[in-house]
């Protein structure tokens, strides 16, 4: 599709607390096998990328916060 100069869509994912793995006071709330059966579900409804942290610390990673320098357009 991408070769014949057509749009190609990717669907993906990004929220704070992926596949239900939130914390409550540093204690995962989820296991292995809800995070396998997460992502099945989500693979079955399509999804081909997945960012697992957005603006919160979860169970499957933390966030960074950085100053970066402004853009210079």
């Amino acid at each position: 599709m991408i070769n014949d100069g057509k749009l190609a869509v990717v669907l993906g994912i990004e929220v704070s607390e992926t596949l239900g793995c939130g914390q409550f006071r540093g204690t995962p709330m989820c296991d292995r096998a809800t995070i396998s059966r997460e992502l099945d579900d989500l693979h079955r409804r399509g999804v081909r990328s997945l960012f697992p942290v957005h603006k919160f610390d979860n169970a499957l990673g933390a966030r960074t916060w950085t100053k970066a320098p402004p853009a210079c357009w």
